[in-house]
Formats: C-alpha cells, sequence, structure tokens
C-alpha cells in the first residue's frame, strides 16, 4: 500500500496543490452562475427574449462535468501525484482515488494521533470538523456523481449503456468516435425547456457537493501541516 505521508510531499510543492484547488473551483463558479441564471431568468422559457440566455445551458453543463474531472485530479495531484493520468475517463479515474488514498488519510490520522499525547490535537479535530465518517460520505457522493455523470443516460433516458468515457459531450457538437450523438438544438427549444430545468437543477444542487468536496480537500490539506508541526514541536520538546 503506498505510503501516502511521502507522496503528499514527493515531487509537488504547494503552489501545484493550490493551483489544481484553484482551476476545479473556478470551473464550479461559473457553473454555479450558469445555474443561476437559468434558473433565475423569468424570460428563459419564451420563444424570442429566452434563445440567448438557453445557450448558456451548454457550457453550464460542459463545465459542470469538467470540474467533477478537475476535482478526481485534484485529488490525486494533493495525496497521490504519480498516480496522475492523461485520461478523461472520470471512472477509471475514480479508481485511483476510493479506496486507496482514503484508506491512506485515515492511516495517516491514526498515525499522528499515536505521536500526539496533548489536547491540541483533539482542538484540531474539532475544528477541522473531519472525522472518518464524514470523509467516507463524501467519497461515496463523489462516486455517485461520477456514476450519474459519466453514463449519457442522465440527459438522454432511452440511452443506457453508452458512456462518455473521454467528456467529450457539451464540449464539441460532434464525437469522432460517433457513439452517440446529441441533438444540441433539442436543449434550444423553448417546448423543452421544462425537462432541461430539471437538468440544470440536478446540476446546480451537485455542484453544491462539489464545492463542499473541495472545502474538505482544503481542510485535509491544512490538517495534514498542523498535523506535521504539532508531531515536530512533540519531537522537539523530548
Amino acid at each position: 500500500m503506498p505510503n501516502i505521508e511521502e507522496n503528499t510531499t514527493k515531487g509537488i510543492n504547494t503552489e501545484i496543490k493550490y493551483n489544481w484547488q484553484l482551476f476545479a473551483e473556478s470551473f464550479l463558479t461559473i457553473t454555479k452562475c450558469g445555474c443561476e441564471k437559468i434558473l433565475n431568468d423569468n424570460k428563459i422559457g419564451m420563444t424570442t427574449e429566452g434563445f440567448e440566455d438557453r445557450k448558456l445551458i451548454i457550457s453550464t453543463v460542459y463545465n459542470f462535468k469538467h470540474s467533477l474531472e478537475i476535482i478526481l485530479k485534484t485529488l490525486i495531484k494533493n495525496f497521490y501525484p504519480e498516480k496522475l493520468k492523461t485520461t478523461h475517463d472520470i471512472e477509471n479515474v475514480f479508481k485511483d482515488i476510493y479506496p486507496t488514498i482514503f484508506n491512506n488519510i485515515i492511516l495517516k490520522y491514526k498515525s499522528k494521533k499515536k505521536l500526539l499525547n496533548n489536547n491540541n490535537y483533539e482542538d484540531l479535530f474539532e475544528v477541522t470538523e473531519l472525522t472518518e465518517t464524514s470523509l467516507k460520505d463524501k467519497f461515496v457522493k463523489l462516486q455517485e456523481l461520477v456514476d450519474y455523470y459519466i453514463n449519457i443516460s442522465f440527459i438522454k433516458k432511452e440511452i443506457i449503456s453508452i458512456k462518455d468515457v473521454k467528456n467529450t459531450l457539451f464540449k464539441y457538437p460532434e464525437q469522432k468516435d460517433k457513439q452517440v450523438s446529441l441533438d444540441y438544438l433539442h436543449f434550444m427549444r423553448k417546448e423543452n425547456f421544462e425537462e432541461v430545468k430539471n437538468i440544470i437543477k440536478k446540476v446546480n444542487k451537485d455542484c453544491d457537493e462539489l464545492l463542499g468536496i473541495m472545502r474538505l480537500i482544503l481542510i485535509i490539506n491544512i490538517w495534514f501541516k498542523k498535523l506535521e508541526n504539532l508531531s515536530n514541536n512533540s519531537e522537539n520538546e523530548k
């Protein structure tokens, strides 16, 4: 099993880690802006007045899908950088995250706990609100989102088995492999707006879930750093 304490510092500096975090949150933020514009615009369901804003649907869905991919890679880049791959297959990427990274975060937590025999540790634990259960819940939710958005069925219910393994849907108007073709004009027609609005409502809700996961990544990084400092201080006091 890989040593996450070594992996979190080997070959990657703090600036790179936070750059990955920044990019993921940037795409999530623009996704939220798109969702709110679509859901709050009273004219968006109208034939003429709403047509311009309905164009946001394509970029909003793609930005979310891209955010999900970057978040998965941010977890790897932060906690196991040598496993980072160039693939866009989020299902495959997730296999490098769970349960390996989860298990090693917990192992590091437990190993540091043994080294710290003062109240600072418990105070830190309460401040971060990080528990094994809450951490596992986030990884389970992340897996649910991966399973949901890699399947084309989330947008075309009649398609069951085809997966967007290259994460190109909503990125290009057509796919090279021709596995599936979407009628993107479908989302522009006012008679389909209720269907589209439901998709955007789901994306908006899941965007909040991903922002929570990004906050957790930041907490873990800060937590690891403070634990390291506490551990070093304990060693120096001996």
